[in-house]
């Protein structure tokens, strides 16, 4: 099911056209292959809610050219401090997913669009999100990952994106909101609880707000098989160290 989403999805965004094999490698076009990743969402407790499959194209089989491929990614302190700003300011949070954009014998795809796994690829996307900027969102120097828009804040990490906002500014994220679901085929997912596989959990009342990463230590402990350990390990940090944060 996911696979046969993910190639409905690009072929609705016009990402490929199809072309005659023969007449690439004539023309001395290399052709660079596809392959398949699987990945999958999880809920607040861990499970399982979508299984995903994303196409994407062998990078590391691509030939090399002088082609500027840096693309901005949101930083872990800018993150931290974000979160702690909607804690502080109690701050409403709504959370988007940005959907990814049959291989026929004797046919290969020309591509049209940026795909998964391209050198370029991060780069395009980061582009595309100019998008904000054409709505008149501003740009902060510090991260170029994150924006405002008449009080609304604007984060991003690759495909996933997160808007903040007081109570008295839900008329311009409601503005905001409607212009990307407008422009993009995009997955409005509701307050943020997830964010790179770091669960968000709020006490609004009380005016605290925890970053966990459960399922991550989880997997680490099963990894190195301690899993049912129940010794209190010790931690490689001199005592009474207080670090500038």
């Amino acid at each position: 099911m996911g696979m046969g989403r993910e190639i409905e999805d690009q072929m609705k965004l016009e990402t490929w056209t199809k072309v005659a094999r023969k007449m690439v490698e004539e023309a001395g076009h290399f052709i660079i292959p596809l392959r398949w990743v699987y990945a999958y969402k999880l809920d607040e407790q861990g499970y399982v809610t979508r299984f995903k499959a994303r196409l994407v194209v062998r990078g590391d089989q691509q030939p090399e050219d002088n082609e500027d491929t840096y693309a901005a990614t949101l930083r872990a302190r800018t993150f931290r401090v974000l979160m702690a700003l909607c804690c502080l300011e109690d701050l409403e949070t709504e959370q988007y997913d940005m959907p990814p954009g049959y291989l026929e014998p004797g046919l290969c795809l020309k591509l049209l669009k940026g795909l998964y796994g391209l050198r370029i690829a991060p780069r395009l996307w980061f582009e595309a999100l100019g998008f904000f900027k054409k709505l008149g969102a501003q740009q902060l120097v510090e991260d170029a990952c994150v924006m405002t828009y008449k009080g609304v804040i604007i984060f991003f990490f690759v495909d996933d994106i997160v808007m903040m906002y007081p109570k008295e500014k839900k008329a311009e994220w409601e503005e905001l909101h409607a212009a990307i679901m407008k422009e993009y085929t995009i997955n409005h997912m509701g307050e943020l609880r997830w964010f790179l596989g770091i669960e968000v959990i709020r006490d609004r009342a009380q005016k605290k707000l925890w970053l966990a990463q459960a399922s991550y230590l989880s997997k680490m402990a099963k990894k190195f098989h301690i899993e049912d350990d129940d010794q209190i390990l010790g931690v490689p940090q001199c005592k009474g160290l207080r670090p500038d944060v």
